[in-house]
């Protein structure tokens, strides 16, 4: 689990979009505010990309887990 040193963000809530693997700069952000106290929901781009980022998201705790807009949207007026 990731250290919590300081809570600055204790309450507050993020929504982090484009996290691709555990070496995009997303998930170092959603990391930082994550180990900062903030509850976190976040977003993939694909069915491709959910198997890499599902994971990542279990380890931050984010409640929501859901398809980004654009790819959820696609093929809609």
């Amino acid at each position: 689990m990731i250290a919590q040193l300081d809570r600055t963000l204790e309450g507050r809530k993020g929504l982090v979009v484009g996290i691709a693997n555990a070496q995009s700069i997303a998930y170092g952000c959603a990391r930082a505010f994550r180990s900062l106290g903030a509850e976190l929901a976040v977003t993939y781009l694909n069915d491709k990309a959910r198997p890499h980022v599902e994971p990542l998201a279990q380890e931050l705790q984010a409640p929501i887990f859901l398809p980004s807009v654009e790819w959820a949207h696609q093929g809609l007026p």
